[in-house]
């Protein structure tokens, strides 16, 4: 509902915003009226200009000295806030983001100068009471207009002509802006703390299209249980089948379902692991951010000390929310559409459920920053790593999960000198050995990325010139990161019952392997799988995987309807014809069919006699 609803933003993004952001005092002031719903609020950050560059935005805040405000204005048509959720007429209330500027003198000069301290967030009312819900003076809000799908949210603009408010309006958790204009942060934040809203909402971004291809895979699933289509799965059956329609009535030919075609299986089945995978690096993307959070308040509230500085888990939070985020949404934004095509022509219709779940899925690939960016911002904190690995400066591999957690293999694999695999005889179903394959290859990706811009010819070029690599090595780190986590659920964190540890294994083997012959997604180009480029695997490996990845759907077909089962998502949930739990697909699709407002007995009527009697006129 974050998206569907007008009013989602609110907890999604405002509320934990000011809960994160607020000063104690301030939290008092704000929240519980927040929580009550006595205001309603959105988080308004991007721009018509500018979107997850925070450093590039335009808006201004600056600090009156005599009046004790803040005069919010928009520069520029490019800085206009643009795109909201809820911001064009449903919430009373924003939190901007905008750039902090607080005058300064020079010695040398009587013109006004300023001193930026980049972006902060600021809270704005903006609507009035009288008359009701109306826009205050200085405000321009409104909708931004049709969308490619999620248009029941009113993604909104604003524009701000030196809209004043408080100087307590800032939300100074981390940073303060006293009377007299003197700015103090937080120990240890370096600025980094605004980005605290950005990594909140890209954790819930992978938690929702994870559920969000899970539910895809469900309905699909289903109908590839009921859905019936040939005769046979052979070459002899298909070429047969004309021949055989000629000679047998329809009421004796037996039809396959399609859940029994081998492709099929690799379709469903894949996606579902994919969807499992994500569910689970959710899980511990969560567990990061909420250790984060603990270290983090300020001052301490149940949290552990720490060496160092309160934020010393933001670049590993920042990192897999980025990276994470990318890599869910490219998988489940694919997927999903291909789930919808497993429907066939079905899957086409809004009676199917799959359309809805398609477009709620595609915006994710840009929305909170898009993928492309992520990765690069991804790539930056793990080349940083490898630089510092190889001019020792870490101390081993506690030194560099101290520094960035989940990278600790990085110092083997920079070390390593023997090939993971074997030639031959490779058990595909040892996946401590395939974890360690994931190991190997990002990383020699991410040192071979690290070499390339290190020897590039200027920082800025270098990093252009090699945005390929970069981005594949930032893209096998949270490939290696997602089958981390469903690993730990599977061999570990859970109690399972046989069955389901048996069914859930295979499952696993089925993600990492499927993965291991897909090629890397790079920004606007393909390119082979860096698995047989930059790992020990070989293409005479190949073939023993694609038999293991067989046997492995043979064993997935009888789960099929307990698979879905498990997830436990209700037909309401599911609000598809295809999907639902009973199996009674065509009953209800014709059933639905006749509820479409067409179908009505007045319809035919309310065209007019003019129409019926004289066809030959109409005209398109």
């Amino acid at each position: 509902l974050i998206n569907a609803s007008p009013f989602g933003l609110h907890p999604a993004m405002f509320l934990p915003t000011l809960k994160l952001m607020c000063d104690e005092e301030q939290k008092g002031w704000w929240v519980d009226r927040a929580e009550r719903g006595e205001i309603i609020g959105t988080y308004v950050q991007t721009e018509l200009g500018h979107g997850t560059f925070l450093r590039g935005l335009e808006t201004t805040a600056t600090l009156d000295l005599a009046t004790d405000e803040w005069v919010i204005h928009s520069p520029t048509l490019t800085s206009a806030k643009y795109w909201p959720g809820g911001l064009g007429f449903s919430c009373s209330h924003a939190i901007v983001m905008a750039r902090l500027l607080i005058p300064t003198r020079s010695s040398s000069s009587r013109e006004q100068k300023y001193a930026d301290y980049g972006p902060q967030p600021f809270l704005l009312r903006l609507r009035s009471s009288s008359p009701p819900h109306a826009p205050l003076p200085g405000i321009t809000l409104g909708d931004i207009g049709p969308k490619m799908g999620l248009n029941t949210t009113d993604n909104g603009f604003a524009k701000f002509n030196q809209v004043r408010i408080p100087r307590r309006h800032m939300l100074m958790r981390d940073a303060r802006v006293e009377k007299d204009g003197t700015f103090t942060k937080r120990k240890g934040d370096g600025g980094k703390a605004a980005y605290g809203t950005m990594i909140w909402t890209r954790n819930l971004i992978v938690e929702t299209v994870a559920f969000q291809l899970a539910m895809a895979a469900v309905i699909a699933i289903r109908y590839s249980v009921v859905r019936e289509q040939g005769v046979g799965m052979g070459p002899a059956a298909l070429l047969s089948s004309s021949s055989l329609q000629e000679q047998e009535p329809a009421s004796r030919i037996k039809e396959v379902a399609i859940i029994h075609y081998r492709t099929q299986q690799y379709r469903l089945f894949t996606a579902l692991s994919h969807a499992f995978a994500l569910v689970f690096a959710s899980q511990a993307l969560d567990d990061l951010y909420k250790r984060h959070l603990a270290l983090s308040t300020f001052p301490p509230s149940n949290a552990p000390t720490h060496p160092r500085n309160p934020l010393a888990l933001l670049p590993s939070t920042h990192l897999y929310t980025a990276l994470i985020k990318a890599l869910s949404t490219t998988l489940s934004s694919a997927l999903t559409e291909d789930l919808r095509r497993c429907c066939g022509g079905h899957g086409y219709s809004l009676l199917s459920g799959l359309p809805e779940i398609v477009t709620s899925v595609v915006p994710t690939a840009t929305l909170e920053g898009e993928n492309v960016v992520m990765w690069g911002q991804g790539a930056r904190g793990l080349v940083k790593i490898a630089k510092g690995i190889r001019e020792g400066r870490f101390g081993g591999e506690r030194g560099v999960e101290g520094e960035m957690e989940g990278c600790g293999y990085l110092v083997e694999g920079y070390e390593r000198g023997e090939a993971v695999l074997p030639r031959d005889d490779v058990n595909w179903g040892d996946i401590g050995m395939v974890v360690k394959l994931f190991e190997e290859r990002a990383s020699t990706l991410i040192f071979e990325a690290e070499s390339l811009v290190r020897e590039g010819e200027g920082a800025a070029e270098a990093w252009n010139e090699h945005a390929m690599a970069l981005s594949a090595a930032a893209r096998a780190h949270a490939e290696l990161f997602v089958l981390r986590a469903f690993v730990r659920v599977v061999h570990g964190q859970l109690v399972l019952s046989p069955e389901t540890h048996s069914t859930l294994s295979t499952l696993l083997s089925l993600h990492a392997l499927s993965t291991l012959l897909t090629p890397t997604i790079c920004p606007s180009s393909p390119s082979p799988s860096t698995f047989l480029t930059h790992s020990s695997l070989r293409p005479s490996h190949l073939r023993s995987i694609n038999a293991t990845i067989s046997q492995l759907l043979k064993e997935l077909v009888p789960e099929a309807v307990r698979l879905t089962d498990g997830w436990e998502f209700s037909d309401a949930m599911l609000r598809s014809a295809l999907g639902c739990a009973d199996g009674d697909v065509y009953e209800r699709m014709w059933a639905w069919t006749g509820q479409v407002g067409l179908n009505g007995a007045g319809v035919v009527g309310a065209l007019g006699d003019g129409v019926a009697e004289n066809p030959v006129r109409a005209r398109l």
